[in-house]
């Protein structure tokens, strides 16, 4: 989802699929920060701004 959704929202300005992508994110985030403590946080930041925001400029800039 999070490839076609950077993708589909860079190309056509449609964010429903990384907005259905982050509500269930956030429900996951929440359930294994109660387990596993804040490390939760920084890897979905991480993965947040290198993953799915480059391929989002990328789609915007027309590169892929």
């Amino acid at each position: 989802m999070s490839i076609l959704g950077s993708i589909n929202s860079g190309l056509t300005n449609d964010n429903t699929i990384l907005n259905i992508k982050a509500i269930l994110d956030g429900v996951i985030s929440i359930v294994l920060t109660s387990i596993y403590g804040v490390g939760v946080i920084f890897s979905a930041v991480s993965e947040l701004f290198i993953k799915e925001y480059s391929i989002f400029l990328q789609a915007k800039l027309k590169i892929i």
